[in-house]
């Protein structure tokens, strides 16, 4: 099996946490549900809204038109199943992938946990990196920090060992939703 790269796993960790608010926003999808109202509506509707648009005249429904609105009820429970389906499966992938570096991050000496949150999710320069860390009493030089860094990677990247299908299966996701 092959397994990524420290450069892949610097661009997971740089996306941790959109992973994870992805993961958060999918479960509450998932939890919520969409119901076959909602779904009826976002087809009528589309970007537009009803709301105030008077309804259709009622009227008796003869034998085809029930007949037509029963088999369109069991595409929609299926495709709905297939919604479902299709978000469960992604809620997994990010899951695992959140928790396979979650778990590998913990590993780490805390030192090279610190280095790794102020420079990927933090954004900070080595020169502001040292001067954060000499604050908790741990002098660093930016060399320092930045070799503290390559090796915190490389330890990250044999910790997580992600399968390579996995990983791009999951940026797929992830860059889908984000179109």
């Amino acid at each position: 099996m092959e397994y990524i790269r420290s450069h892949e796993t610097e661009k997971l960790l740089e996306i941790y946490p959109y992973m994870q608010a992805v993961q958060n926003c999918l479960k509450q999808a998932l939890s919520e549900g969409i119901s076959k109202d909602d779904y009826i509506y976002s087809v009528a509707a589309g970007s537009k809204s009803l709301d105030g648009l008077p309804m259709p005249p009622k009227g008796t429904a003869g034998n085809p038109t029930c007949n037509i609105a029963i088999s369109c009820t069991v595409v929609l429970e299926r495709y709905l199943q297939e919604i479902n389906k299709n978000l469960s499966d992604k809620v997994l992938i990010i899951s695992m992938a959140v928790d396979r570096i979650s778990c590998a991050f913990r590993r780490l000496p805390s030192l090279q946990q610190e280095v790794l949150k102020l420079h990927y999710w933090d954004k900070l320069t080595w020169k502001d990196i040292s001067g954060k860390l000499s604050e908790n009493h741990r002098y660093v030089s930016p060399n320092t920090a930045q070799l503290l860094r390559r090796k915190a990677i490389d330890r990250l990247t044999e910790l997580v060992q992600f399968p390579r299908d996995e990983y791009t299966a999951l940026m797929n996701i992830l860059y889908d939703i984000a179109k």
